[in-house]
């Protein structure tokens, strides 16, 4: 049956940039098209640029103050340890539960933190993390079985590393898994009566973390094989421009067509250790118990998990970041390395976690045993580390590392507010990247980074064709601003609470009157985790395989 409404489809590349795509456009004949007939803009994104925060952000229309969900790992409530986030801990409607309440047909492939898949109206295939025995990743629940008839392999989570000597395999994986999600998006696409359909490609992040280094000539590791690998990443998005057709072809003259990421991506030199300075000048500090001691002095004299990684590569056992079941990796690193159960709490008052710079202040009554009273001595305190941060200087070269730090009140606003960073620190060089998930990796405070040699920016893509889409330079937009536009576009009204706005200016002057909604009760329940200790386990032996965990 021909459809007589509009229909929008979304094409999420994963970390893709401008900084690189706008060269190649010629050689992307499929996105030049359209690109330069369409409306486009510099899509930033969250802080933390990290997929976990960037996606829901686009999903909700919300900061992530008001979806609750920051990082892939957050601390665990009353707890100093972290848990694996799903969508049972998104405190927000996403934009297919509100299209389905609408009574739009929906299609979603493989959105990072989808699982357990929220029952829509439509197909919902979840995205990463998912546990690799698990079998109940779709919605409706017979889709899994049928995904797994097609592709007995089918590939949620990114399954491999770059590993030198093995590129190839790397390269095969992301391709295997690029045919697997086009196919899937293609046959739902075929066989529903869509209004909305999207499909997200994780290989687009991969390969630009573990390849950067191959494609720029200025990077510090852009030796060995690198230079044989000069052109991956320019392939891969050639591969996916050949195969874009495959979904084009199933629009219609009333599809709006949006191809967008949650990030940008640029080079990678240089890891910076929030926690190594917090100890150095005196906010977070050390048990004095005879074990820490030890450690404590083994850190100072360079015996550190960085040092040991370096000494691992050297030796070509590059399989280091996937070789190790994760519960015995952490208990060895624990019982050889500084890590925050050495901290001594009742004495400390800032530590940090997560990446790109997210400094928590131990606060009485939200930490299990926080010191820092909330109000004055909070502020005091915020205040004194901002102070403090232009002292963060590279060991090598003596200059300052920060270009600013913002308290959290200026970067988010929502229920949520206490889940995110009290301070957010920016890098005057973003090859330079704070990577507090390692607790301690080494006893300086900025050194060569290891393992990925690309990493996130705060500038994603927008590209906007097709229906109701008129020719412009939007110059900035938000990743917020998707989901709104995207219900305006299908006829839903928009709800008030959104943080986007609708992207007006790229669309035809008779969609310019948008319709509003108050906001609709959306208290969810208690977050649950779908995992088991084991699977918990899995999950996070998997982030730290990608990049994020030390």
């Amino acid at each position: 049956m021909e459809k007589t409404t509009m229909r929008v489809l979304v094409i999420a590349l994963d970390g893709a940039t401008f900084d690189i795509l706008t060269p190649w456009l010629d050689q992307l004949p499929t996105l030049k098209k359209l690109h330069d007939e369409g409306a486009k803009a510099s899509l930033m994104t969250t802080f933390p640029p990290i997929t976990a925060a960037a996606w829901n952000s686009f999903a909700t229309g919300k900061n992530p103050a008001k979806h609750g969900i920051f990082e892939f790992l957050q601390r665990r409530e009353g707890s100093y340890d972290v848990e694996t986030m799903t969508a049972n801990h998104r405190k927000a409607r996403t934009l297919w539960r509100i299209l389905s309440d609408a009574g739009k047909n929906v299609i979603v492939v493989n959105v990072p933190v989808t699982y357990p898949p929220e029952p829509v109206n439509g197909s919902l295939v979840a995205g990463m993390p998912v546990p690799a025995n698990r079998r109940d990743f779709a919605h409706p629940p017979e889709l899994t079985q049928e995904i797994m008839q097609w592709f007995p392999d089918y590939s949620i989570n990114a399954t491999s590393v770059y590993i030198r000597g093995r590129a190839e395999d790397f390269l095969n994986d992301i391709r295997r898994e690029l045919n697997q999600r086009l196919t899937v998006a293609e046959r739902l696409m075929q066989r529903q009566d869509w209004d909305f359909a999207m499909i997200h490609i994780l290989g687009t992040d991969r390969i630009q973390h573990e390849f950067w280094h191959c494609m720029d000539e200025s990077h510090p590791k852009h030796t060995g094989e690198a230079p044989r690998y000069k052109n991956a990443i320019l392939e891969y998005y050639q591969e996916i421009d050949r195969n874009l057709h495959r979904l084009l072809d199933l629009t219609d003259e009333k599809t709006s067509v949006f191809v967008i990421s949650d990030h940008g991506f640029g080079p990678l030199h240089q890891f910076v250790y929030l926690n190594t300075w917090l100890l150095a000048e005196g906010f977070l500090v050390l048990k004095k118990n005879g074990l820490t001691r030890l450690k404590s002095l083994a850190f100072r004299l360079g015996f550190s998990p960085t040092n040991i990684y370096k000494l691992v590569a050297m030796l070509g056992l590059g399989g280091v970041r996937g070789g190790m079941d994760m519960g015995k990796r952490q208990q060895l690193l624990d019982m050889l390395f500084l890590s925050l159960r050495d901290v001594d709490w009742s004495k400390t008052k800032a530590y940090a976690r997560g990446n790109f710079g997210q400094i928590f202040l131990n606060v009485k009554g939200r930490e299990p045993e926080g010191i820092v009273e909330p109000g004055v001595d909070y502020d005091k305190t915020v205040w004194e580390i901002i102070k403090r941060l232009p002292n963060l200087k590279d060991p090598q070269t003596g200059q300052p590392l920060v270009a600013r730090a913002e308290k959290r009140d200026a970067l988010f606003n929502g229920a949520y507010l206490n889940r995110a960073p009290d301070i957010a620190v920016f890098m005057k060089e973003e090859t330079y990247v704070p990577l507090g998930t390692a607790d301690f990796p080494a006893n300086t405070v900025a050194e060569a980074a290891v393992g990925n040699t690309g990493d996130h920016r705060f500038n994603g893509i927008l590209v906007m064709n097709g229906y109701g889409i008129q020719q412009a330079d939007l110059g900035e937009a938000s990743l917020m601003d998707v989901a709104p536009t995207v219900l305006h576009l299908l006829g839903v009204p928009v709800p008030k609470d959104m943080d986007g706005k609708v992207l007006l200016s790229a669309l035809t002057p008779d969609l310019h009157a948008v319709q509003y909604i108050d906001v609709v009760d959306e208290s969810l329940p208690a977050a649950r985790s779908p995992y088991s200790a084991e699977e918990e386990a899995e999950m996070t032996q998997h982030l730290a395989d990608l990049g994020y965990l030390g």
